[in-house]
């Protein structure tokens, strides 16, 4: 009698912390896009401040305020073809719905169907309502 309510209250209890799990990313996120949105604006409030400062005094202004983008480093290229390695199941070169669903049987052996399932569909309803 004990095994009947057992599955019920665990379904339950994944969909509660997936719920919980997507409501914090979603608030914690908006607190952090607004605290990089308003360090952005103060960045550049006191860059303008410092030219206009700088042009009263009478000194010349570079023609350009942003620095050339430069190339990436080495080691991205590397990191990159290592994560297609990684996501290359089949082992064919490249990265198809096949390999995608090979990785996702798999990530449903580890995790467990059912209480995935919940856990994926409280994390997303967590996300909408947070």
């Amino acid at each position: 009698m004990a095994d009947g309510n057992t599955r019920p209250r665990a379904l339950f209890y994944c969909a509660a912390m997936g719920f919980l799990s997507g409501y914090a990313l979603k608030k914690t996120g908006r607190a952090l896009a607004v605290t990089v949105g308003l360090a952005f604006i103060t960045h550049q409030i006191s860059r303008y401040l410092q030219a206009e400062e700088a042009h009263r005094a009478g000194a010349v202004l570079p023609r350009e305020l942003v620095p050339p983008v430069e190339p990436p480093p080495a080691f991205l290229g590397a990191t990159v073809a290592r994560l297609a390695g990684v996501l290359d199941a089949d082992g064919d070169g490249r990265i198809t719905a096949a390999d995608l669903a090979t990785h996702g049987r798999r990530l449903c052996a580890f995790v467990g169907a059912p209480s995935g399932a919940c856990v994926a569909g409280g994390f997303l309803l967590g996300l909408r309502q947070g």
